[in-house]
């Protein structure tokens, strides 16, 4: 409804390598769904603060940021931690406050996916993680950008596949 008036703007997410990463997500929701027998509602292909949200018997069961890396499981493991911007992590802990629902970080890896839940319905986080301003790849279509980076330790990991 409202998205036919609002102007879409030039996204990366919008390029050919853009909807590669999106239908990847999209893939990854939906197995995560099934696992846990839930249904998937994606959030816009815009700045859209998280990915999906996850319900159940139409009540919201959860919220994610998922997240692609052309990473193995051992490799991750031997990182100790992931790094995901901590904005993304900060706006997914308040969005689960509102909607009094737990929020997740899902990592789709080439041989796992794997399930971080970063805080539980009430906004408490439930992992740790290290915050530094780094310089990483802006988007996936190159660059680089300069934020705040959280790193975020793998000890309540649930690999899914």
């Amino acid at each position: 409804m409202l998205n036919s008036v609002m102007k879409k703007k030039h996204l990366d997410c919008h390029t050919p390598k853009g909807r590669q990463w999106i239908e990847k997500q999209n893939e990854i929701a939906h197995r995560v769904a099934q696992r846990f027998g839930h249904d998937v509602v994606f959030t816009p292909d815009t700045d859209a603060k998280v990915d999906c949200i996850f319900t159940k018997d139409n009540v919201i069961v959860g919220i994610a940021e998922i997240k692609s890396r052309d990473l193995k499981l051992d490799q991750l493991r031997r990182m100790g931690t992931y790094l995901v911007t901590e904005e993304k992590l900060l706006a997914g802990i308040e969005i689960a406050k509102f909607f009094r629902a737990p929020f997740a970080l899902i990592i789709n890896l080439k041989d796992a996916d794997v399930f971080i839940k970063i805080c539980n319905a009430e906004g408490e986080r439930l992992v740790s993680w290290k915050s530094d301003l780094t310089r990483t790849q802006a988007t996936c279509n190159g660059g680089q950008a300069d934020r705040q980076n959280a790193y975020v330790s793998l000890s309540t990991m649930l690999v899914l596949r």
